[in-house]
């Protein structure tokens, strides 16, 4: 039975006759719509981009282009059809070549190129030479890829506003020349490439830039003095290259500047005495360079300051002269391995107030542990290590809530291991310790004064710091105290080169986190608990050069092991001690095999004497 057609049995001819002439209309006017709807150049310039996806496109000769995916379109009403204004399709897997055809969308403000998977790689992916795109084209974002070769120069035409070619594989030399005109251009990030020509002329043209990025290259030279004229400019990232002579006064001119990174280059000279003018700054990283003379007294007016990092240069000068009051933004302080002088670590601050990481390792400085820092009570990560730090480690450094990464290595400590820190919050709470496993601060701590390398600093400053102690290389005495077993959460237990004594205390198994655990060089006596085989994740152990007895555990991580671990306790004995035995039985066969045969085949000949000593333990 046919449905019936609403309302009363006089209206239903009258809603019949619309509804034909409605239908007929539509069908009129539906090849209108379908030759207007989208312009036929950019139907075909589409399909010949002849992507190669990992996850298929619904696109069709047949269907109508502004309908396929990531497409959108807007009314050319000059023309009468549609043309197409953005082109997004991210995570798609592309591979292949950007067809020389996408520069027929004439009318494209926005593009968003797939990521190229690393299977790609064996594959042309490269930007045609020829590339001039749309006069309209506003935003272009290749990056995290592996496209590589040059950038066109053509590629900023004048209306892009946003460039980010970061991660890929370019080369040579920056897509900027004297001779364009890039008045648009507000955002530039080329960084994690591999451009190895200096800063072309005509980075000051850009005179609307606010972020240039151009790190992680291969740069080489000075930094042009036209980078400083570009007034708008809020981000100055240049670090990992090979950039050299002083930073020049005129960066002063920056005075809307927020971010600045020139760490890990090869920048020497003071820092600008004025620096503290730009009133604005949030991020000052200078770390791993040449840099020489104090610590400038105007960045006390750099009061937005959040990080300040100057690690691993050549500063000098006494930091109880530089008032750190005004700095109450400041969440990492790292001066470490500088050559400061300082009696007392900084005197005693007005301020630190919303300090995180605090760091000094590597400075030489004297004294004791600051007793000012107890007052910091947003301290997460604290490094003195290689200074010449006298006293006892202090039992108060428990009473900082968030405190989960202390690093007093290579100083002058005495005393016994606080049976305080045992209790540290964020080292015994499941909250507090997964939320020091989630850290996003950067790790200062690693870079030791003789063994700061750019890839390695650059590598791990993006890990989360594990929680850990690192006690070792002092002269620290007593027994392990055994509350030791409620620190859960560490990850690394570092007692190595002290003067403990005593028995390893078997709570150890209950760090079940653990991944190092390095008690070597002291006077431990007893047996190695059977239960540290426990330590699932435990991946580098010594318990070397002390006066331990009895079996070596065998089975889990133990097996793992080598000689090393142990050497040096004259009483050990099992399976790692039978397996060194075992290899001295078979060099002490084959010596006197060679002994046997140089005698038989060397008789009559002047004798040589051989003496071989071997130690059995």
């Amino acid at each position: 039975m046919d449905e019936e057609l609403p309302g009363t049995p006089s209206q239903r001819p009258r809603t019949q006759f619309l509804l034909f002439w409605g239908q007929l209309f539509l069908l009129i006017l539906l090849p209108c719509f379908g030759s207007s709807a989208c312009n036929r150049v950019d139907s075909e310039s589409l399909l010949s981009l002849d992507f190669k996806v990992s996850l298929p496109l619904n696109w069709s000769a047949s269907s109508y282009c502004c309908s396929r995916e990531g497409i959108s379109c807007h009314q050319d009403y000059d023309h009468h059809d549609q043309r197409v204004i953005r082109l997004w399709l991210p995570g798609r897997g592309l591979t292949g070549v950007i067809s020389p055809s996408i520069t027929n969308l004439t009318h494209l403000t926005t593009s968003n190129i797939p990521t190229i998977p690393s299977q790609a790689l064996s594959q042309r992916t490269f930007l045609p030479p020829s590339l001039v795109l749309s006069s309209q084209l506003q935003i272009i974002n290749l990056s995290t890829n592996f496209f590589n070769g040059t950038i066109p120069s053509s590629i900023l035409v004048l209306s892009v506003s946003i460039f980010n070619v970061s991660n890929n594989i370019f080369s040579r030399s920056l897509p900027i020349n004297s001779g364009g005109n890039h008045t648009s251009l507000a955002f530039l990030d080329l960084s994690f490439n591999k451009f190895t020509k200096p800063i072309p002329p005509g980075i000051g043209l850009c005179s609307k830039l606010q972020v240039f990025h151009a790190g992680f290259n291969g740069l080489p030279g000075s930094v042009p003095d036209e980078i400083f004229n570009l007034a708008d400019l809020r981000q100055l990232f240049l670090p990992v290259n090979s950039l050299t002579g002083p930073i020049s006064d005129g960066i002063m001119n920056l005075t809307n500047l927020q971010i600045l990174e020139l760490f890990s280059n090869q920048f020497s000279g003071p820092i600008p005495s004025h620096i503290g003018n730009l009133s604005r700054l949030e991020n000052l990283l200078l770390h791993i360079n040449n840099l020489t003379g104090p610590l400038p007294l105007s960045l006390a007016n750099s009061t937005n300051l959040s990080t300040l990092n100057l690690r691993v240069n050549n500063l000098t000068g006494d930091l109880s002269a530089f008032n750190f009051s005004p700095l109450q933004r400041l969440t990492t302080l790292d001066l470490g391995n500088n050559n400061f002088t300082d009696d007392d670590s900084l005197g005693d601050p007005d301020g630190f107030q919303s300090l995180q990481v605090f760091a000094l390792g590597g400075c030489q400085f004297t004294g004791q542990v600051p007793t000012w820092l107890a007052n910091v009570r947003t301290l997460e990560l604290l490094d003195l290590s290689f200074n010449l730090i006298t006293g006892s480690v202090p039992g108060w450094l428990a009473s900082l809530a968030n405190l989960f990464y202390i690093d007093l290595s290579n100083n002058l400590l005495q005393g016994g291991f606080p049976s305080e820190l045992c209790g540290m919050p964020a080292l015994t709470w499941k909250e507090a310790g997964n939320q020091a496993s989630q850290s996003s601060l950067e790790l200062p701590v690693f870079v030791k004064p003789n063994n700061a390398s750019d890839q390695q600093y650059n590598r791990l400053s993006n890990l989360p710091p594990a929680p850990a102690i690192y006690p070792s290389n002092n002269s620290l005495n007593g027994s392990i105290p055994i509350e030791i077993g409620r620190l859960k959460f560490f990850h690394v237990l570092d007692l190595g080169h002290n003067k403990f004594s005593g028995s390893i205390p078997d709570q150890v198994s209950n760090l079940t986190n653990l991944e190092k655990l390095d008690l070597s060089y002291n006077n431990l006596s007893g047996e190695i608990p059977a239960s540290l085989k426990g330590l699932l994740f435990l991946s580098s152990f010594s318990v070397a050069y002390n006066d331990l007895r009895g079996l070596v555990p065998s089975g889990g991580q133990f097996d793992t092991f080598t000689i090393s671990s142990f050497e040096g306790n004259p009483g050990l004995c099992g399976p790692r001690s039978n397996t060194h035995r075992k290899l001295l039985t078979g060099l002490i066969v084959a010596v006197g095999y060679c002994i046997g045969f140089g005698f038989g085949f060397g008789f009559g000949y002047k004798q040589n004497f051989l003496v071989i000593k071997l130690e059995f333990h």
